[in-house]
Parts: C-alpha cells; structure tokens; sequence
C-alpha cells in the first residue's frame, strides 16, 4: 500500500462520497497533508487506520469475558 493517498484513493479505500472525505476533512476527524503550493490534500494510509482502529467496538463475547473477569476480582 502506499505511504500516502489521494481524496479519490481514500474514496475508494473505504467506499466513501469525496464530499464525505472533504467533510471529514475540514471537521479535523481525518488528519490531511498538503504540499507546499499546492491545493491538493494527501491523507496518510497509517493515519487512516489509526482512525479506523480507534472505533472499534468491543465483540459481545469480549464484552462477556471482561465482565467474568471483573466480576472474579470482587470474589
């Protein structure tokens, strides 16, 4: 994969409108690198799943360990 995508790469990485991407974008919940001159926007594949891993939710069977677990502490 490369280092650093387009808005039309990103698009097509996580099945995205461009206006969704631009929106994100200028909300600050994507991180965009824009060369000096420019008026193009990159976005960094590694910053891309960052985002994407800082959403993960928990499975139910995660959800349900975890609890055993804490619910063994109090034992």
């Amino acid at each position: 994969m490369k280092e650093f995508l387009s808005v039309a790469e990103l698009c097509n990485l996580l099945n995205l409108s461009k206006s969704t991407v631009y929106k994100m974008s200028c909300k600050g919940i994507l991180p965009i690198y824009k060369p000096k001159g420019s008026k193009l926007i990159y976005f960094k594949y590694s910053d891309i799943i960052n985002y994407l891993e800082s959403g993960r939710i928990d499975s139910v069977d995660e959800i349900i360990e975890q609890t055993r677990m804490s619910l063994e502490t109090f034992k």
